[in-house]
């Protein structure tokens, strides 16, 4: 049976109406939607409660389970970071204070930038929590579950604005806890926090330093934060870093990689046992024995009368005794080609070329062509982990700042002084230019030849090449460093400040630059692609 996202049949697939009643009164009143939940502002596009959180669960079973899974999850970590990530600070302050970060025995981002990009992935969301030294401002981050999520709490007056995080009661608990999405302090450039990234205050200093009127430990209802149709308490315990992926801007929770083929990997699993169980009773054959001229006494007698057939036994018999070993005819060669179908059925559905997945009836000339669309869906989601990595980065150089732990930094004292950093990730899209350099070589060979037969002059070809070369978008490598065998980071920072560009890609790798500029108090990104200033 097919797995219906929207229709369900669930108490979560009903609202019910704001009557009059006591709190408690339902026993599943968790599991009942607002009746305003789509006729506001919010962003009300999510899946039902609980087919969510079986998406959770099946997602998991299907990435720990089905081959097919496993490898759709990890292929998109293995190609958007391969080596690892590189990170490199314009100032040593700066340096010094993202080595502490990155060896920190908790965090271990040399390990664990694997497996925080495949779980996005792989539950469509991250949950980062950060925990602050006071003395130094250094982060220590922590994971929560995604399936421990209750609720998003968006700003009411900007519903793309994530506020805050809720949980599901935990065991023994009898308040649930919420969590302060980290962002930039709501307070006017007289305060040392403006343009910075802050989390939850935990003393009276930082509330109004970081301009958030909750501090660490203290009880609130949801509906003041703006959330209907929740009367219980929650209680402020810390900070997080927020990440969603594949679902619509109109939702606030994050779709994992694996939910639209959920069913038909299971179909396809269900398929591949089947085929399997019946190839085993194809293997297994038995002895026909005909005797002719016998009745079924004679037929049983002489069956009696015969010992049990070992390989290499000897069986002497007259022309009247037809032995054959007989096995079943099961079709399984009719199976493969709906094997296939499904399996390419999925593989459509995740953005993967077969070519990826030991398929042998593609040729290798249409591989190309095949792949470009992955690197292009590979391209987006390492972005997107760029910019989380990059939020991280700058909350802990701001962090280290509002403790006094380090002093250089150019939001901070109007001067030019260099807080920038870059993180390089490896280049994804070698089939893009293997494919764009052989279109060059074919287009300037072609105008070699009509200048050879006088069709063009050299300044005609010169000028159609120039075009050719700004329609393919080859002209932009000449604003990215020099391609030496080692880019130094003054390179990568003097150009991305001459070309305004946040992104630059070389032979290398590709290389987000964060410019450690003010944050604005009200917008977290200025419109780029990747990264912010």
């Amino acid at each position: 049976m097919k797995w219906d996202f929207w229709n369900k049949p669930s108490p979560v697939g009903f609202v019910e109406a704001a009557f009059p009643a006591q709190q408690g009164a339902d026993p599943d009143e968790n599991q009942w939607q607002p009746y305003s939940a789509r006729s506001g502002l919010g962003r009300s596009r999510n899946l039902p409660t609980l087919t969510h959180a079986e998406m959770i669960d099946r997602s998991l079973r299907m990435y720990a389970g089905n081959p097919i899974g496993h490898r759709m999850i990890d292929i998109t970590p293995e190609f958007c970071l391969a080596n690892g990530i590189v990170f490199k600070a314009e100032h040593p302050e700066v340096q010094r204070v993202l080595n502490q970060h990155w060896t920190n025995m908790t965090n271990r981002w040399p390990v664990f930038q694997f497996e925080r990009m495949r779980d996005l992935g792989l539950f469509g969301e991250s949950l980062i929590t950060a925990h602050v030294e006071p003395h130094t401002g250094q982060v220590e981050l922590g994971n929560i579950d995604t399936s421990l999520i209750d609720a998003v709490i968006d700003d009411p007056t900007n519903t793309m604005k994530t506020q805050a995080v809720v949980l599901r009661k935990l065991p023994k608990e009898t308040i649930r806890r919420i969590y302060k999405v980290i962002d930039v302090a709501q307070v006017d450039d007289s305060s040392p926090a403006f343009g910075r990234l802050v989390g939850l205050p935990s003393t009276d200093e930082e509330k109004k330093s970081f301009g958030f009127e909750h501090k660490l430990g203290d009880e609130d209802t949801l509906k003041s934060l703006g959330f209907s149709g929740d009367r219980g308490k929650v209680k402020w315990s810390g900070s997080v870093f927020f990440t969603k992926v594949n679902s619509p801007i109109s939702s606030s929770r994050g779709w994992g990689d694996l939910l639209w083929n959920l069913d038909w990997m299971d179909a396809h699993d269900q398929f591949l046992f089947a085929q399997v169980e019946k190839a085993i009773e194809s293997a297994q054959w038995v002895w026909d024995v005909e005797a002719q001229g016998m009745n079924e006494s004679s037929i049983r007698q002489w069956a009696k009368n015969q010992p049990a057939w070992k390989p290499g036994h000897r069986f002497i018999h007259n022309e009247l005794i037809n032995v054959k070993a007989q096995t079943s005819n099961l079709h399984l060669e009719d199976a493969t080609m709906l094997g296939n179908a499904l399996k390419n059925h999925i593989l459509a559905g995740a953005g993967m070329p077969p070519v990826w997945f030991a398929e042998t009836s593609t040729a290798r000339a249409n591989a190309p062509e095949m792949t470009d669309p992955t690197f292009k869906h590979l391209k987006i989601r390492q972005r997107i982990f760029a910019e989380l990595m990059q939020l991280i980065f700058r909350f802990s150089v701001d962090m280290s700042i509002l403790s006094g732990y380090i002093t250089f930094d150019k939001r901070f004292n109007r001067i030019n002084e260099q807080s920038s950093f870059y993180l390089k990730l490896p280049d994804i899209s070698a089939k893009d230019q293997r494919a764009l350099s052989v279109a060059l070589r074919n287009f300037s060979g072609s105008m070699k030849d009509c200048i050879d037969l006088g069709i063009f002059t050299v300044d005609e070809a010169k000028e159609y090449m120039s075009r050719y070369i700004e329609m393919t978008g080859l002209d932009t490598m000449k604003d990215a460093p020099p391609l030496d065998y080692e880019v130094k980071p003054t390179t990568v920072f003097g150009s991305a400040r001459e070309s305004g560009l946040n992104e630059l890609t070389t032979s290398n790798g590709v290389f987000y630059i964060n410019n450690g500029q003010e944050h604005s108090a009200h917008l977290l990104t200025n419109g780029n692609l990747v990264g912010y200033n």
